[in-house]
């Protein structure tokens, strides 16, 4: 997906979906991953080694800018700010799909956890495990630093405005978050 195709989702929810109780859009994950397009394929394959995915300095996922333009505040990563404030001037919310686990890239750089005093090499699992995705460690959720980066990266996106965050995590990380358990077992909304 890309700018115009998520402005495409919010248009058509905000004209004809809204009118029948619709109105969230939900961005699947993958927004984050460098480049024009979500590939997989340079991830999986390590021809990018680690990944190249879009980080702040405290190794949380910002959108590609070549993707959402809307979003850029540079050229290294962009801002959902600009994007979900547009969004809701439409009455339409808008979130986001989170998987569990912390960029590799962030772990790699030791880059700290936003109000801790953890690292992000500190909170994987070990022995080293991909997550879900191959850009990811998973998180070793009984590490006090894996709730830490989890309630940074949801307040940040509260505070743009993204509600809700759909997220693939470990139970024990649930409780730390308060979030509430959904029909699957290894999901939760906030």
């Amino acid at each position: 997906m890309v700018n115009s195709q998520e402005w495409g989702q919010v248009g058509v929810m905000a004209t004809r979906l809204r009118p029948h109780g619709w109105d969230t859009v939900l961005h699947d994950y993958g927004w984050q991953v460098c480049g024009g397009t979500y590939d997989l394929h340079p991830l999986s394959n390590g021809s990018l080694g680690s990944g190249c995915v879009h980080v702040d300095q405290y190794g949380r996922l910002f959108p590609s800018p070549l993707r959402f333009p809307s979003t850029r505040v540079n050229t290294s990563f962009g801002s959902w700010k600009p994007f979900v404030d547009k969004a809701h001037k439409q009455g339409i919310g808008f979130g986001l799909h989170l998987m569990q686990g912390i960029p590799k890239v962030a772990v790699a750089e030791k880059r700290p956890i936003y109000g801790s005093e953890y690292t992000a090499d500190q909170i994987v699992a070990q022995p080293l495990c991909p997550s879900f995705v191959p850009d990811h460690w998973a998180i070793d959720a009984a590490h006090p630093g894996a709730a830490a980066y989890y309630d940074s990266l949801v307040t940040m996106w509260a505070c743009f405005g993204i509600l809700p965050i759909f997220m693939n995590v470990q139970f024990r990380v649930l409780g730390r978050l308060g979030l509430r358990l959904m029909p699957f077992p290894t999901q939760a909304f906030l």
